[in-house]
């Protein structure tokens, strides 16, 4: 993380601009102190490559190749591979018909119980600490290749040659 000390007057105004007591050149001014525009150019193939990677994770295209960027500067984190998100997918579902019988035992009998409560309070626990760890904690680059390699060992002749072609 880029961590910036403000100026007190910075602070000032930025805190005017979110009580709404700064006018729209004032506002501008602040955010454009607090965010920086980068242009990248690339080819039409390459855009479409980037964009179609972005919509395949669901983010939009900017912060998809900010998130890339910072996963290669940043020891080589890649976002969540999609063996992770269909595992996560499994798990919601299985949650979803869990809360499902519960809430039809509750309408059924029309009593809920502490253990029922409790149930579904750990179900919804459970849910936002493995999504909690899908995000906080991505797969290394290292590791994603490592467990492709183990799936076909004939990948390592094609990644040499394809390093090999960095050195030419």
């Amino acid at each position: 993380r880029i961590i910036v000390q403000f100026t007190k007057d910075f602070t000032e105004r930025y805190n005017a601009a979110l009580t709404g007591m700064m006018n729209q050149t004032e506002y501008r001014r602040a955010y454009r102190t607090r965010h920086k525009r980068i242009e990248i150019v690339c080819e039409c193939e390459e855009y479409d490559l980037l964009k179609n990677s972005a919509r395949k994770h669901g983010r939009k295209l900017s912060p998809f190749i900010l998130e890339c960027a910072f996963s290669y500067l940043h020891e080589g984190f890649i976002l969540p591979d999609e063996q992770a998100v269909s595992e996560l997918k499994r798990e919601l579902r299985r949650w979803g018909n869990n809360l499902n019988q519960i809430a039809y035992h509750a309408n059924r009998t029309q009593q809920v119980s502490a253990s029922d409560i409790a149930a579904t309070i750990r179900l919804v626990q459970t849910l936002e600490s493995r999504v909690d760890q899908l995000y906080r904690e991505p797969k290394s680059l290292r590791k994603a290749i490592g467990e492709e390699i183990q799936k076909d060992p004939q990948l390592i002749p094609r990644i040499r040659f394809l390093l090999d072609q960095f050195d030419k």
